[in-house]
């Protein structure tokens, strides 16, 4: 079966609400409607994306957590109803303030963790959705019904959902993806922009589930990550008083992991020691040492300038005085760092520097590794002596290729994560 990111499983997950609406309202209520059925891997952003759809149609999000309910009497309790005399007439349902609410007024409920709901439990979800009745109530036309859960191989508690709710409702299955991620981070700052950095750096890490470990990254430990930073804001804070200093790594250890509080650690300590001044008037990146005084990782260092200097242009603006920045957006990045830094530029800044090229003439730098000189090029005034120099550094000195704009981002959604389970 197809595997969606989250943005796509986002579009078809509206679709099927709105055809769902639409049937409620004009065709009926006693009929199986079209009922999404989100299926995806833990902390990957299912319960975010039904939030979302609740605050866009100014509804009530109302979830239900499937695996608590242990009788389908949890909908609605039968209550003895008694005649003048006394004698018991007829039985009514009581129902629980959920249910009552999506009676009278529209909701959306989102059932969460169906697969992990008993199976008499999964018949009653089965009966609410096909009928759109809680016991002898009819949902209100406007109340809408999602679902959600894990696949067996994502949760170790994870259980198959009967065929008889796979055949009636439209499964989705969708994986975090960093692209969707990344733009539901940036929405209202969901996910800290130093997080988004690391993960276009390292996207593997942005969900990695792991068998008998006891955290790993998924978006919903980036997004408690980030709720963590926005209050011990210190990045070099002493948490232990033992001369540590390293407050974000514990942060992102105890939410995703050691190995990825580790990385990050590292590629956020590369990022402080970018020399953003000579890019912007030089074109050049010199080299980064770790914190054994050596070359850091090319490409860590590579990914670490794009975010320095993202960074710095969104609080500075560009300016006629960044002479180097031109070359170096224009002389030929990798293409997953053209797409990295497009994604982190600002739009305002990314218009910015769109225009600038346009403006001027184009120039080339002399011979990266790589990319191979084109002598017809130096002969039609491209290169040679007028070119910007800084390719031809010594070992310790390996010059950044500059790199082309991609299309700035389109806002939405913030996996985006969202996207991603705000992350439940």
């Amino acid at each position: 079966m197809t595997v969606y990111g989250w943005k796509k499983a986002q579009m078809l997950v509206r679709r099927e609400l709105d055809i769902q609406h639409m049937l409620a309202e004009h065709a009926g209520l006693n009929r199986v409607l079209n009922t999404p059925l989100l299926l995806g891997p833990v902390g990957g952003g299912k319960t975010s994306m039904a939030q979302l759809e609740a605050e866009e149609r100014a509804m009530v999000f109302s979830p239900i957590n499937s695996g608590e309910l242990s009788d389908p009497a949890d909908f609605g309790i039968p209550v003895p109803q008694a005649d003048e005399d006394g004698r018991l007439r007829t039985m009514e349902y009581c129902l629980n303030s959920q249910a009552a609410q999506a009676c009278k007024e529209p909701v959306l409920l989102f059932f969460d963790d169906l697969d992990k709901a008993p199976a008499h439990v999964q018949g009653s979800f089965l009966s609410i959705a096909g009928s759109r009745m809680f016991r002898d109530q009819h949902l209100h036309p406007g109340t809408l019904i999602m679902g959600a859960g894990n696949r067996v191989g994502d949760d170790m508690f994870a259980n198959e959902i009967s065929e008889s709710i796979r055949t009636r409702m439209t499964i989705i299955e969708m994986e975090p993806d960093i692209k969707s991620f990344v733009e539901f981070g940036k929405v209202d700052d969901e996910i800290h922009p130093d997080f988004l950095g690391y993960l276009l750096y390292k996207p593997e890490h942005l969900n990695q589930p792991k068998p008998n470990v006891n955290r790993f990254p998924c978006p919903r430990g980036w997004w408690e990550a980030s709720r963590h930073v926005s209050v011990y804001s210190d990045p070099y804070e002493d948490v232990f008083n033992d001369g540590s200093k390293d407050n974000w790594r514990l942060i992102v250890s105890l939410k995703c992991g050691d190995h990825v509080g580790n990385d990050f650690w590292a590629w956020f300590k590369i990022v402080r020691r970018v020399n953003v001044e000579r890019i912007l008037k030089h074109g050049v990146l010199d080299t980064v040492l770790d914190d054994e005084g050596k070359p850091a990782d090319k490409r860590m260092a590579q990914y670490a300038a794009i975010y320095a200097l993202s960074q710095y242009l969104a609080k500075h603006g560009v300016k006629a005085t960044y002479t180097g920045l031109e070359s170096f957006i224009d002389t030929g990045l990798e293409p997953e760092l053209q797409i990295a830094l497009a994604m982190q530029m600002p739009p305002k800044v990314l218009g910015s520097c769109r225009r600038r090229s346009r403006a001027q003439p184009r120039r080339s730098c002399s011979t990266s590794p790589g990319r191979p000189r084109d002598p017809r090029r130096e002969m039609q005034g491209q290169g040679g002596p007028g070119a910007v120099q800084g390719s031809a550094q010594g070992p310790h000195r390996p010059r950044a290729p500059g790199r082309l704009l991609a299309t700035g981002r389109e806002h939405r959604d913030p996996g985006g994560p969202g996207p991603p389970d705000a992350m439940h």
